[in-house]
């Protein structure tokens, strides 16, 4: 899972789900904006590589290694974000991450879990180069969608208002041109 943007969600992404640690991915270059848990819950995944990803506005929990999962977490940038890392029962390793006003829990660290070199070839980019690269080059290469947000919106989780929750309410009023009640 590469290059793209996910913004103003709840649960954002989960792999593995299964009785059986299995699963293999990689996240690289994603970001992750207004966003509240599960970004990405990687449960019972055998292998999760997780390098040069954003993730900013964290209102829950960022990465979470659940159950029997085994992650290693590189080169990647947490910023405004409550729980950046955790380990649910799974093993996390992690190495040179940002973190940027970040509270809650302290990021996960259980050591050595594998080496995603020993699975296929890549570099990762610098960790303080992640923001302008994801800036520039994550989510859609088409014409970019104009949002349309009015002045005033309702927030109503049944799904009658303009949006599910205040966190996307918020995240959707920070790139609105005009003041958003």
């Amino acid at each position: 899972v590469s290059w793209n943007y996910f913004h103003d969600h709840n649960k954002t992404l989960g792999v593995g789900w299964t009785d059986q640690a299995l699963t293999t991915i990689t996240l690289h270059h994603n970001r992750f904006s207004n966003v509240h848990q599960r970004n990405a819950s990687l449960d019972n995944v055998a292998y999760g590589h997780v390098y040069n990803n954003w993730l900013s506005g964290v209102s829950s929990y960022g990465i979470n290694a659940r159950g029997e999962a085994s992650v290693l977490v590189e080169s990647s940038v947490f910023e405004q974000a409550r729980n950046p890392l955790i380990a649910d029962g799974g093993r996390v390793h992690q190495r040179d991450n940002i973190f940027r006003d970040v509270w809650g829990t302290e990021p996960a660290e259980s050591g050595p879990t594998f080496e995603a070199s020993d699975f296929y070839a890549y570099t990762a980019d610098p960790a303080d180069e992640v923001v302008g690269l994801l800036t520039a080059h994550a989510g859609t290469t088409k014409t970019p969608r104009v949002e349309r947000i009015a002045r005033q919106v309702t927030v109503a989780q049944d799904g009658t208002g303009d949006f599910a929750s205040i966190h996307a309410a918020v995240g959707a009023a920070s790139r609105s041109p005009h003041p958003v009640e």
